[in-house]
This record gives C-alpha cells, structure tokens and sequence, in this order.
C-alpha cells in the first residue's frame, strides 16, 4: 500500500474537455502537497490542430490565485516549492490504445483522471480509458467524475475532505488501507473535521479488530450494512454526502469480475464523488 504523502510523478492524462480545470486542480494540489512532478498529457487522434491548452489556467496563475504565490514572484520562488510540470502531446494516436503504454513508461506513483462514468449498453459499446489506463498501471489512482465536482476548490485550493467512505473487511488490514489514505490527508492539509466511515459490508462479528486513530480533525467510525460490497458503499456515500470514496483494490479477482468490472470499477461507475483506488 502507497504512502501518499511523498510522491515522485504525477501523470494526469487530459482530453481538455469537460471539468479539465477542476481535474487539473486536483492534480496542482496533491503535486504542490507531496512535492511531486506532475506531467499532463495530452491525447487527440488528430494530427494537424494542437492542444487547447488555454482552457487551463497555468500552474503560475492557478497558484497566485490560491495565494501560494503573489503576482511578483520570481523563478528562484516557484522553484522552491518544489512542484515541477512537464507536459505532452501525442497526437494522430487512439487513447483507448496508444494511452496506456506511454503513461505505464513514465511509472507514476498516483494517476489522476476524470472519468465518464458511463454503464450498460453504453459501457459495453465504449469501454473506459480510465479505468483500463488505471488497471493497467495497477497503482494508485484519483478518479474525478467529470460532471461531478470534486474535494479541491479551483478557485482557492481549499481542500473539502470533510466526508470520506472507505470499505474495511477480512480480506485486508483495515489498518494499512487508513493509513494510505491519512498519509494523503495530512500531506493535503485537509480542513477538519473529517469524518471518515468504515463501511463493513456482512456479518458484524467477521469484521477485524482495529484500533481507530485519535485526531481532534479526524473522526473514524464503523458502519454495519448487510448488503454486498458495491451496494452498501454507494448506499453510504450518498447517506454521507461522501467527498471521496477509497477503495482498496485487488484487481480483477473473478471470471464474473473480468465481464462486468471489479468491485472498485462497479463502484466508481456509479459514485457522485471522486474515488480513489489504492493497490493491495
């Protein structure tokens, strides 16, 4: 499991559509928190036009309007924040095909991406980038849904991690997936009180026993739903009002799984919240 709270890269891939700005900031953010190189990249199959790139605010502009910098700023202040940007364009290449190998060879630590959480016949027709990009990478991943909104203001940079749902069972230590998540939380800044709940889906008496940190900010508690995984998450995150999910992942477990998606792809599909995917 991921400590959050150093990363080394940082790959955000954007087709600068829908909610580019609001996925960017998200990846400014946690790249400006963890010290981290963030690399955004660029996917069209047209080979003639470039990128749109001014439906982005510069990292520059994005970080005097959070106050991070003031508009008199040099070179020598940037760099000491220790947040570098690359960027790059691969054009007249198909995302669904081209996408995964460039991002696997940069070997990033987190992958943030916004999604269009499409289902059914749709799905099936289309598939999601994002989430073969992100089982492909097979490390940790922040998925935005880009008709959502999500826990990093644009405008201030505020960080809204007040509600988070995290599902804990028998088949993992509880204790590492909080830790993973909390390693983020406190390299973020996150404005308390966050609560976090722990969703355990089935009979009371399989959940393991843990001990639930002590933090004025940071409240933990244990939720019961009989109902299967994917169900009770998202029955909890709408209860909640979940700002994010966190979903420990195995992968694709199943035959069944590998037809209709894990546990974490079923739930990320449906959540009106970000969802951020931790490897086990």
């Amino acid at each position: 499991m991921p400590d959050l709270s150093h990363l080394g890269r940082i790959v955000l891939p954007t087709d600068l559509g829908d909610n580019a700005e609001v996925i960017f900031a998200h990846a400014v953010k946690i790249a400006l928190s963890t010290h981290a190189t963030l690399l955004v990249v660029h996917v069209h199959p047209d080979t003639d036009s470039g990128a749109p790139w001014m439906k982005l605010p510069t990292v520059r502009e994005l970080l005097v309007r959070w106050g991070v910098l003031t508009p008199f700023d040099d070179v020598v202040d940037y760099q000491s924040l220790g947040l570098t940007m690359q960027v790059k364009e691969l054009r007249g290449v198909s995302p669904a095909r081209d996408l995964a190998p460039f991002v696997e060879g940069m070997k990033p630590d987190l992958l943030v991406v916004g999604t269009h959480q499409r289902l059914g016949v749709d799905r099936l027709l289309d598939g999601s980038v994002a989430e073969r990009l992100a089982r492909k990478l097979g490390g940790a991943a922040l998925f935005i849904p880009v008709d959502g909104v999500g826990f990093i203001d644009p405008h201030t940079g505020a960080v809204g991690l007040y509600r988070v749902v995290l599902p804990v069972g028998e088949d993992v230590d509880p204790h590492i997936v909080l830790d993973a998540f909390t390693s983020l939380w406190r390299a973020l800044g996150a404005e308390g009180p966050t609560r976090v709940t722990l969703v355990h889906a089935g009979d009371p008496q399989a959940f393991p026993e843990m001990a639930l940190p002590a933090d004025k900010s940071f409240e933990a508690r244990l939720v019961f739903r009989d109902a299967p995984v994917v169900e009770a998450v998202l029955a909890e995150a709408r209860a909640a009002r979940a700002d994010l999910v966190v979903m420990p992942t195995h992968g694709h477990d199943s035959v069944l799984d590998a037809l209709r998606g894990s546990k974490t792809e079923r739930v990320l599909r449906q959540a009106r919240c970000p969802v951020l995917t931790l490897p086990i």
